[in-house]
């Protein structure tokens, strides 16, 4: 697979009749792992966009030979949606089920989700202003050294969380993350940040998922309150509440977000939160959820 040609809005890719196969049976594995709930969280596409463009996949498949090559135009957001996939066939397919479901081995596939990693990034160079400084993209920052701004936040009216996440080199499920909770208190900044930790892939999924869900519900249910996400020794623990009465806005609910103030890996840790609540708009809450999967698309494979 290569670039042909680039712009802000889409790629031309020249893909192998084998490539082709592997991108349909990824997103066929994926889609069958999801189904329809939380589907637009994980994958930021609807399961009959993917469906679209599935079919355009097909329909290149059936002009071509086995030993051909052909040009395709994918958006951003198709590239993502051959990323999500392939990062989502790993860890739902044993490795000997991986060349059998996928049709190649799990190396080709890590090659080739590398490949699709540098279109992404080459068609957002094009529509980002180059950054000057020295920090590196999605780098968990290091001691005396200022925060990257690539960052994901999550915004209430009275305190935001910033995200800080990496690939983990290590285990290819988790991710190297730091958490940031900060406010401007009228009685005092509080300001919470843990140390540099490993977070499983799913467990962020599931954050954009949780936040979805509980929207969908508030629909239907404005008094609904989630049950808290959290797990033992867990990094963080949130709880979406109902409505917001008070807020002039009417698509406003309270969240409450704590972080665990004990060491995530001591033994036998219940886990000591701190953390606060505050009022979310509807619109803060799918912002986040859109830029948190952008950003998980956007992590390299680990090697």
């Amino acid at each position: 697979m290569k670039i042909v040609k680039k712009t802000a809005k889409l790629a031309v890719l020249q893909v192998s009749f084998n490539e082709l196969k592997i991108f349909t049976n990824a997103i066929k594995e994926m889609c069958k792992y999801l189904g329809d709930f939380g589907f637009h969280a994980r994958i930021g596409s609807y399961p009959d966009e993917v469906k679209l463009f599935v079919n355009y996949l097909f329909q290149q498949i059936n002009k071509l030979e086995q030993e051909q090559n052909v040009n395709i135009e994918t958006s951003l957001y198709e590239l993502m949606v051959l990323n999500s996939a392939l990062h989502q066939a790993y860890p739902t397919l044993r490795v000997d089920n991986f060349q059998h479901n996928i049709g190649t081995s799990l190396e080709e596939a890590k090659t080739l989700l590398n490949l699709i990693n540098s279109s992404i990034k080459e068609i957002q160079s094009l529509t980002k202003k180059p950054d000057n400084q020295e920090s590196i993209k999605r780098a968990i920052p290091l001691k005396n050294t200022q925060l990257n701004k690539e960052n994901v936040s999550l915004e209430t009216e009275g305190y935001r969380v910033d995200f800080f996440l990496r690939t983990s080199n290590v285990f290819t499920e988790m991710l190297d993350i730091i958490i940031i909770l900060d406010s401007p208190l009228e009685l005092g900044k509080l300001y919470l940040k843990t140390p540099p930790s490993k977070i499983f892939y799913s467990d962020i999924l599931n954050l954009t998922q949780y936040l979805e869900q509980h929207i969908d519900v508030l629909q239907h249910n404005p008094v609904h309150i989630s049950s808290p996400l959290v797990r033992n020794a867990s990094l963080f623990k949130i709880q979406a509440f109902g409505l917001d009465w008070t807020s002039k806005n009417e698509e406003t609910f309270t969240l409450q977000f704590m972080l665990n103030a004990l060491n995530p890996k001591a033994r036998d840790n219940i886990g000591t939160y701190v953390g606060l609540e505050a009022r979310i708009t509807f619109p803060k809450v799918r912002d986040f959820i859109r830029k948190m999967r952008v950003a998980l698309a956007q992590l390299p494979y680990p090697d």
